[in-house]
Parts: C-alpha cells; structure tokens; sequence
C-alpha cells in the first residue's frame, strides 16, 4: 500500500480588467482540502474531498476541477464542481471522484488554483481489504483490529473466500462532514453510529447513508438512553424492531471474543421484532440484524461509549460483531447461523460466490452490454466488400485508368484537371454514401437496468449516444441521488469528458464529433415505489404486484423451481401452479437474469429468489441536452421476492 499525493487547485475567472482588483480577488481566497476516510480510495469506486473555502473579497465564482488521465483511453477525465463565494462566504462543499488509474500510476494530475496548490494524500486500497467507518470522533477501539482471517468478510460488495488475511482499516466520520451522497461511502463496508441523534445530521446526510445500506452496505447502530431522538425518524424506520423504550437490565453477554470484567445493570433498549425486516436475533449482547434492501441494519440494544463496553471493550467484541474473523475463524462460522435471506445480503453464501464473483477482465456481461449499445437502429456499418470494392476502385480511377485515358487523348498534362477532379467526385460519393447509411437522425439507444426493491429502488442506465454532428452533449439523471459517468472499459468516441457534482444530480458531458458513437452510463438511488412479493399458497405460488407499472415477458425464480409469465400487471395478482415450473427456465435466463450488475455495483446484485420482466417507458427520467436524439429504450425490472 502506497500512499499518493494529489494536487488540487481553485480556478478563478478574470472578472475585472483592473489589476489591482483582480489581485484583490486572488488573495483573499483560502482554500483547505481533505480527502474524506482519512484518504482510504478503491480504484473504479467513487470517492470524496471536503474543501472548507472562505472568501474574504469580492463575490467571485470560482471552478474545482480534478483532471485524471485514462490510459486505455488516452484521453483527460475532469472531476468539477463549481462554487459561488459571495464577500465574506464561509462555505463547506464535497467534490466527488472516481480514481481510475490511481493503482498503476501512483498519482493524480489535479489542476487549476491560480493563486495556491493543495497537496492531498490518498491511499489506495485493494478490493480484498475491509474499511469499517464510525460515526463520531472515538472509533470505540475497532482500530485495533487489524485483519480479518479465513472464509467471508461481510461488505458492501460479495468477497470469494480466501484463507489468507485480508488487512482491515478503520476511520472515523465526524458528525459535520458526514456526505449528502450515497456514492462517498462507497469504498466503506461498515458504518457504526454509536448512540445516534438523526436530528445532529442534515435530512440529506441521513438519507445518503440509508441509500448507501439499501445499495449493499451494512449499518450497526447502537441506540439505548438515545432511543427518543431516534423514534419517528427515517432510521427508526429502517430499523428491524420497533423502539419501545429502555429499561435497567444485567448486561447480557453471549460473544466468544469478549469476557467483561462484570455483568452490571447497563440500560438497554426494549424493542418489539419487525417480521417485515427478517430480523435476526444475532446472539451478541442480544443485537438484531434485519434487511434494508440490497443492505443490512444491525441493532445493538446497549451503548457502547458508557459503563462496562466502554472500559472492557476488546478486540474480540468487535470481531464478533462485524463477523469478521480472527485466525480460528469462529466467528465467520457464527455468522452463518443466520437465515439464508440475511446470508445472502451478507454475502456469505457460496451460490452468491458462484454468480457474482467479477472474471477478470470485462465481464461477459460488459461486452453484451457494449455490442448490444452499438447496435444503432438505422445506422450499421458498411459492408466490408463495398469498402474493399469501393477502395479498389479508386485506385484504379486516379492511377490505371487516369493513365490510359490521357493516352488515349495524348493529353497527359490534363493530370493537373482530371486527378483533383477525381479524388473530389470520390470524396462526395463516399460522404454521400455515408450519410446514406448513417443518416443525420442522432440517436440515443438506452439499456435501462432497475431493481424494485421494497425498502427503496436502484438502477441504473447503459447508453450508447451516436451523434450525427459536432455537438458538446451533456446527460443528467432525474434522480438526486445519481451520478453519470463514462462506461467502464469501453466509453467510445468521447471527447474531453467532465463530471460535475453539485447540490443535485453528477452529470456528464462530452464533445461528439460527426458520425461517433459514445457510451455512458448512469447509477442511481430512489424512494420506493413499489415491489413484489411471493406467497406460497396451498396449490403453489402467488405473486402479487405493488409495482406502478405492467411487467412483461416476466421470469420466476424461486426455491421450488421457475415460470415464465406473459404479464404482471400493476397492482395484480398472478398465481404459478407447482406443476407448472419449468425446470429448465433459469438455464435459459438471459444472462442479465442471473448476474444484473447494474451501473451502481458491478459485482452486481445479491443472488435469491426474484422475478424479472420488462416495463414499458422509463423509470429514469434522462435528460441528453445538445442533441436532439430519436430513443430506443430497453426497461428491465428486477424485483428481490
């Protein structure tokens, strides 16, 4: 693990002719950056640096931008962000980015302060390692684990087994820098927020972390004496309990790690189970564990600052808790005592090994995303004969026939005339054919990927853009809480990209040129709108419908076999016969049934029962400003039973 040094800068615009007043500008400026998780970044996964501007001039905008070479592409990425400093603007804000070449190079070019350069230091870290992040100042001891032993490791993204140590790292995350983005805790597998206030925490903030759980990561709060601030909150919602109050009881101990000195009366938290949730009970210090999404949610029911955790706290608690193994591997096996629903959300079962582990390289579904997104309605490529023809016959036109012409009319000098003339008749019929088969219709062909789970919805779009003109392009997301960024491994033809985070949506935008095709993709969080859900019933299964929209051409998964469905409708019920299944169906799957990584985790989605169809419009309301382009939309819904 090598450390990395950035250097990020502010960019001024020239406002005023005058030179004194634009030194004015320049000097008041003070710019502090640090890169959030103490600089810990994953490559390909999105990051964030908290930058502290004050201005003490002038109302100025000013541009943050983060500049990183691609080296597959041989082409500049910008991260910006622009800011508005009015006089005597005090103002905190994030720039996201996603390193990409940060493990080969071992360094970034970040450019642009005018007036001042900031180096930044950034570790990066591989995908095998474990991050575990705490809310708050006192990371509660966690830092003294240092390493997770054999088998699993639960995270945000499914891990294959390994009997070599994984290296783990621990941060803290201060309640006032806490990110209003679910993609700045991508590189975390645990978030711990011991005794919790929602009300310290903007609206945003908490809705960021809730995202970042139902988008796979795993949450432990600890909630005892602070049980009332987080009643009738968005967390207490999301918790797999419902909060009852406190009351004074002997410490219940049950963690092979740990051996308090004592067993006091410590105050803890009487709770009602939530079914809904799939809670768990998991035995240590009488926590639960329930599903929020694609994530979880554990509860400890004991505060873990005041009385006998906060002066016996140990390792072993800890490694206990966050099932993360120590050389004998106990603790992995105690996590596979929970229900199969929360093994998988885990990632600890092996069928979730055997369907989402990454190929190396471009996966087989990033090469069928890339071909199908190529596959421009109206606009395929020239036939290679007529190319070979075409070429060859020019050839034969400015050379041979040129030759013998002029011969024959013993006007060789008219080779100054007849050469030109025939490379400009060549030329016009080649432009002509061109746009003949290309057309000048831009055109925009969209693979929508969505799964529509109960607690809350995420997705995604893949986007092949093919521009029939020069034109700067620029794709935005409806959703808040959604980035746009190049397609991983293959993003076409495309010039100068630039990311721009803000206050709203991550956008990107582009140069097109004449006849190119680019490729995009987006990555998203949304409330939910609906799902799915399977009964059995006394003749076989009943799948009933939430959703506010038909699905088609719908595919059945459970444990007792497979069905194909010509329609779900919105809001119905369709009941599958035990004898109906299909025994072959899930072979017969489209490969994006199984894996369906969609844009926001590429190792895709946890494996279980689902059903999968497609839904007629969109369910992402995209916006592609510069063209004009004709849509072809592809909506596959996956939906968790």
């Amino acid at each position: 693990m090598v450390a990395s040094t950035l250097f990020l800068a502010l960019t001024l615009p020239a406002v005023a002719q005058d030179d004194g007043l634009l030194e004015s500008i320049k000097a008041p400026i003070r710019v502090e950056a640090r890169p959030q998780l103490d600089g810990l970044v994953r490559q390909g996964r999105w990051a964030s640096i908290h930058l502290d501007l004050t201005n003490r001039g002038p109302a100025v905008q000013a541009r943050i931008t983060l500049s990183e070479l691609d080296l597959n592409a041989a082409e500049r990425l910008d991260f910006t962000r622009s800011v508005e400093l009015p006089q005597g603007a005090e103002k905190e804000v994030e720039l996201y980015w996603r390193p990409g070449n940060l493990m080969s190079t071992r360094g970034l070019t970040v450019s642009g302060l005018v007036d001042q350069e900031l180096q930044l230091t950034v570790v990066p870290i591989g995908e095998d390692e474990v991050v575990i992040g705490v809310i708050g100042e006192d990371t509660l001891g966690i830092a003294a684990i240092r390493d997770a032993w054999a088998g699993v490791v639960p995270g945000k993204y499914p891990r294959s087994p390994s009997s070599e140590a994984r290296r783990v790292h621990t941060v803290a995350l201060p309640l006032d820098t806490l990110p209003e983005r679910s993609m700045a805790y991508d590189p975390l597998d645990w978030v711990i927020w011991p005794h919790p206030d929602p009300t310290d925490v903007s609206p945003a903030a908490l809705e960021a972390l809730l995202a970042w759980v139902a988008d796979g990561g795993h949450l432990m709060v600890a909630v005892a004496d602070s049980w009332r601030q987080v009643a009738d909150t968005p967390l207490a919602e999301a918790l797999p309990v419902t909060l009852i109050g406190v009351e004074d009881l002997p410490l219940d101990v049950r963690s092979p790690g740990w051996r308090p000195s004592s067993t006091p009366i410590t105050p803890t938290l009487s709770y009602a189970l939530r079914p809904a949730r799939s809670p768990w009970s998991s035995r240590h210090l009488s926590g639960v564990v329930g599903t929020w999404g694609a994530g979880t949610i554990h509860l400890l029911p004991v505060d873990p600052t005041v009385g006998p955790l906060a002066s016996d706290r140990t390792e072993g608690l800890w490694r206990d808790l966050l099932g993360i193994s120590d050389p004998s591997g106990e603790t992995a096996a105690l996590m596979l005592l929970a229900p199969p629903a929360l093994q998988r959300s885990l990632g600890l079962t092996e069928d979730t090994y055997q369907q989402l582990s990454p190929p190396a390289g471009p996966s087989g579904w990033t090469r069928e995303v890339s071909e199908w997104l190529e596959d421009i309605p109206g606009v395929s490529p020239l036939p290679m004969p007529w190319l070979l023809g075409f070429s060859l016959l020019y050839l034969v036109a400015i050379g041979p026939a040129d030759w013998l012409l002029l011969r024959l009319l013993r006007r060789p000098a008219l080779t100054w005339v007849t050469f030109p003339l025939t490379v400009l008749l060549f030329s016009s019929a080649a432009l002509v054919g061109t746009w003949y088969f290309k057309g000048d219709q831009a055109v925009l062909r969209r693979l929508e990927v969505v799964e529509a789970g109960r607690d809350r919805w995420r997705g995604g779009s893949y986007l092949g853009v093919f521009a029939a003109r020069k034109a700067r392009v620029q794709v935005r997301s409806g959703f808040d809480d959604s980035v746009a960024s190049p397609l991983a491994d293959d993003r076409g033809y495309m010039t100068h990209p630039v990311i721009t985070s803000g206050d709203g949506p991550a956008h990107l935008s582009w140069l097109a040129e004449t006849w190119t095709l680019a490729k995009a993709s987006t990555s998203w969080t949304a409330p939910s709108q609906g799902t799915a859900t399977a009964q059995r019933g006394e003749n076989g299964w009943v799948i009933t419908s939430s959703l506010p929209f038909d699905l088609t051409e719908v595919s059945v998964v459970v444990a007792d076999g497979s069905w194909r469905l010509e329609r779900l409708p919105a809001g119905g019920t369709v009941a599958v016969d035990y004898g109906d299944t299909d025994g072959d169906a899930a072979d017969e799957l489209p490969s994006y049934d199984l894996s369906n990584p969609y844009p926001g985790a590429p190792h895709g989605i946890r494996g279980g029962p689902y059903l999968v169809g497609t839904a007629p419009g969109q369910v992402e309301a995209l916006e592609v400003l510069g063209l004009s382009p004709q849509s072809y939309t592809l909506t596959l819904v996956r939906v968790p039973l």
